[in-house]
């Protein structure tokens, strides 16, 4: 055989090796299980489906989830999600609808609350029916409705998931995609490839932050303004950012997280709360099977060495495949892609 034709059939065996690894990791094939345990006190709580992303608002203990039913939404073009209030702290907690007239073209994603004393604002990641992403920013009021500002466009908003405000107008956004394709797109996941990025949006424009990313997923702003958390879904690892004063990031940290890590969020005393995925397989097949399951599994990360403790740990019959963890005041309330339900949980001291 000719050197120039083993060389190619090196180069596949080593392709065919590497993809092979790559979706074994993703399967979840190399991790080992846990026992259940933390869903003790726990309570399921009648939501909107796809409540994907909750923010606390940490002044009135009020969560605001974020949903839409992306099964319905991908046949029907009309079909708007909403942005939901719920009281944990009352007697029999229901979401009530805050969802504004506008923008009628409405199927929000990540969310990100910001408070500046009386002054509060919710950023949401809008993906429109028309194919457009947007972000959609809303001042919440005195009756903790919503009151829609602006909408907020720029070319870099690829495929936003998640984002993290820095005050009234700025903020950090994850994109989960580098490619435009959707064979690139799907060449990301499976083969775990770094082109995704994070952006800076300062007011006016938006400009890469930081790139080479598997999958950008969840992001969090740590409450000085000085460390940006970013989650990397097929990368399996959490990414510990320096905040510079112009906006611009330097790496401090990736921290391994055994498994496909989603949205962050931060108790009052800075832990970081991050739901992963064991199999990004078994999440994917709950869009296509009401009745399948998938584990849910929540970090505690707890600054400043960031140790990891898994705090919950359960198979899916609780709530299937969390997507997020938000805390406050002792209550963890999770949500997900696909679920009918929100699990509120109540964290024993010190949990």
């Amino acid at each position: 055989m000719k050197p120039f034709l083993l060389i190619l059939l090196a180069i596949f065996i080593g392709f065919v090796i590497f993809a092979a690894l790559s979706l074994a990791r993703l399967s979840g094939a190399f991790d080992e299980g846990s026992a259940p345990h933390g869903y003790e006190d726990c309570q399921s709580v009648p939501a909107p489906i796809g409540a994907e992303d909750i923010a606390f608002d940490p002044k009135t203990g009020l969560a605001y989830l974020s949903a839409y039913d992306r099964n319905r939404a991908a046949a029907d073009d009309t079909l708007r999600g909403g942005i939901y209030l719920l009281d944990p702290s009352a007697q029999d907690p229901k979401p009530q609808t805050v969802t504004p007239a506008e923008p009628r073209d409405f199927r929000p994603h990540g969310v990100s609350l910001h408070r500046q004393g009386e002054e509060a604002r919710l950023f949401v990641i809008n993906h429109r029916a028309s194919g457009e992403h947007s972000v959609e920013l809303f001042r919440i009021t005195a009756e903790n409705a919503l009151e829609h500002l602006k909408t907020l466009r720029d070319p870099a908003f690829l495929y936003p998931n998640d984002i993290a405000a820095l005050d009234g107008t700025r903020f950090y956004m994850t994109n989960n995609f580098g490619t435009s394709s959707a064979f690139g797109n799907a060449a990301e996941v499976l083969l775990r490839l770094p082109f995704s990025n994070l952006v800076y949006f300062d007011g006016e424009k938006a400009e890469v932050a930081a790139d080479g990313l598997r999958f950008a997923n969840g992001i969090h702003l740590s409450d000085d303004g000085e460390t940006l958390y970013v989650a990397e879904w097929t990368g399996r690892a959490l990414r510990l950012y320096r905040r510079n004063g112009d906006g611009s990031l330097a790496l401090q940290q990736t921290i391994e997280t055994g498994g496909s890590p989603d949205n962050i969020s931060q108790d009052e005393e800075g832990a970081l709360y991050l739901p992963t995925h064991a199999s990004l397989f078994g999440v994917i097949a709950l869009g296509a099977d009401e009745n399948a399951i998938a584990p849910t599994r929540v970090l505690k990360i707890t600054p400043p060495d960031h140790g990891l403790e898994e705090i919950y740990y359960e198979e899916g019959n609780k709530i299937s495949a969390a997507t997020v963890a938000a805390i406050d005041r002792g209550v963890m309330l999770m949500g997900s892609i696909f679920g009918k339900s929100v699990l509120m949980c109540r964290l024993a001291e010190g949990g």
